[in-house]
């Protein structure tokens, strides 16, 4: 699901973006295929920041979220022993 879900991102942004329908791309990226798949949106801020030369930021905010997504379930499952011992 998530790899294609990226790919119609991908596909959509491209198309979307030739064809001067960029004021679409929310609506399509983030609430059909980001319901679809959170994943490829994800992906798609990744590429962009990677596309306009910000490859440090980039690297920054792959690694930070999956670190920080890790992190927060690790949190959600200590609670939850919490609450429920």
């Amino acid at each position: 699901v998530n790899v294609l879900g990226s790919f119609l991102v991908g596909l959509f942004v491209a198309l979307a973006a030739q064809r001067g329908l960029t004021h679409l791309s929310p609506f399509f990226v983030v609430g059909f295929l980001g319901a679809f798949t959170t994943f490829s949106a994800f992906s798609l801020e990744a590429v962009l920041l990677y596309q306009r030369g910000d490859v440090v930021a980039s690297v920054i905010y792959v690694v930070a979220s999956v670190v920080l997504s890790i992190l927060g379930l690790l949190a959600g499952l200590a609670l939850a022993r919490v609450l429920l011992s």
